[in-house]
Parts: C-alpha cells; structure tokens; sequence
C-alpha cells in the first residue's frame, strides 16, 4: 500500500505543472467519431510518448487547467494525497486522521518528557 501510494504521488506530481496550480488536462475533440484516431487517438498516445520519456507536452497550448476544486491537497502526518477540498475535509475529519494526530502528540510529549 506505501508502495502504491508513494508512486501515486510521484505520477501526479509529474503531471501537476507546478504545486498550486493543480492539473493540466489536453482538450481532445470526440464529437465526430469518423474522426477519432486523428482527434483523439493520436494526440493521447503522442502525449503519453511524451510523458513516459520525461518530455513536456508537445502543444501547451491545448491544455487546460483543472478546475480549483482538483487541485491536490496533502495531509502532512498522515501522508495522504487529496484531490480536492471535499475529500481533504474528509480525511481531515476522519478516525483514521485523529488517531495519528493522538499519536504524534503522544510521541512528542513522551521525546519533551524524556
């Protein structure tokens, strides 16, 4: 599970153009599916060429941000990633976020004690 996490973390910090501006997503034309490969077939795997060699994307001028609510929020102690504000409030209010802060406390008390 750490694994996986560690590796979400660094997939979605090398899609994420830089730490406050949230995700960059390619806007692809599916209106016309005659012409799906040229529209979007085509761009999508050029662009996941680009990723997978550590390229930039070919035409930034075709992105587009995500909106606000997609930028990633992280919980330090925790080491969760949250997409959004809606799902960072809900960790923050969850069991398993309160009981690492209850620990964390502890084991600074117990190091301030000692």
């Amino acid at each position: 599970k750490q694994w996986y996490q560690r590796r979400v973390r660094g997939i979605k910090s090398r899609l994420s153009h830089s730490e406050d501006s949230g995700y960059h997503f390619r806007k692809l034309d599916s209106s016309h599916p005659d012409h799906w490969s040229d529209h979007v077939s085509q761009p999508a795997l050029r662009d996941v060429r680009a990723f997978m060699r550590g390229d930039l994307v070919s035409d930034p001028q075709s992105m587009t941000k995500a909106p606000k609510s997609m930028a990633v929020k992280s919980c330090e102690p925790c080491g969760v990633m949250c997409e959004g504000e809606t799902q960072y409030n809900g960790h923050v209010t969850s069991r398993k976020h309160k009981k690492r802060l209850s620990s964390l406390r502890k084991q600074q008390a117990r190091l301030e004690t000692s």
